[in-house]
């Protein structure tokens, strides 16, 4: 089943809250058909946040793997936000840092299969760090030179996807050669 489908069935919902929906489609080809299970999530954002040669990370428990996990400041884009705008907002709320000037990096989808997340990534080196806030969702921010968050990459601490891709990418392109 390599071709397009040349009918797809519209939307069935088996489960919906103001987190997810997932719904499975059918799709029909010349040679069969097959059912597909979406899990969609929305739209969801991060922010590169680099002072000098250094990048913020944010801490935060994640029950998938029942331990803190260092992450970039990030999350869902609400209903009637746009992504720059959530962008800000979770950086705010998850590091007390209030982003001037968020530019476009990078936007990749999870999976392009069953998961609709499409995620938008910034990069910021304009940002006032404001003390001693924090939301109950992170504990602790921390500067992080370019090489520790890549040990912390390439070791394994760091296992959240977004931050992983994140990291690599902005090493990659050797913006400000950090």
């Amino acid at each position: 089943m390599s071709k397009r489908p040349r009918q797809v069935s519209k939307p069935k919902t088996i489960f919906k809250n103001k987190y997810i929906n997932l719904y499975s489609i059918i799709a029909n080809f010349d040679e069969g058909k097959r059912e597909y299970f979406i899990s969609d999530r929305g739209e969801r954002c991060g922010v590169i946040i680099i002072n000098k040669e250094s990048i913020l990370l944010v801490r935060q428990y994640r029950y998938l793997i029942n331990d803190l996990s260092w992450e970039i400041p990030g999350g869902g884009v609400g209903k009637n936000e746009d992504p720059l705008t959530a962008g800000r907002r979770e950086v705010f709320e998850e590091a007390g840092i209030e982003c001037t000037a968020l530019e476009p990096f990078f936007l990749y989808q999870q999976g392009v299969d069953t998961t609709f997340n499409p995620t938008h990534l910034f990069v910021t080196k304009n940002f006032t760090v404001k003390e001693g806030i924090f939301n109950s969702e992170t504990d602790k921010r921390q500067w992080f030179k370019f090489s520790e968050a890549l040990d912390m990459v390439i070791d394994g601490t760091i296992k959240d996807s977004m931050t992983i891709l994140a990291i690599l990418l902005y090493k990659i392109r050797n913006i400000d050669n950090s």
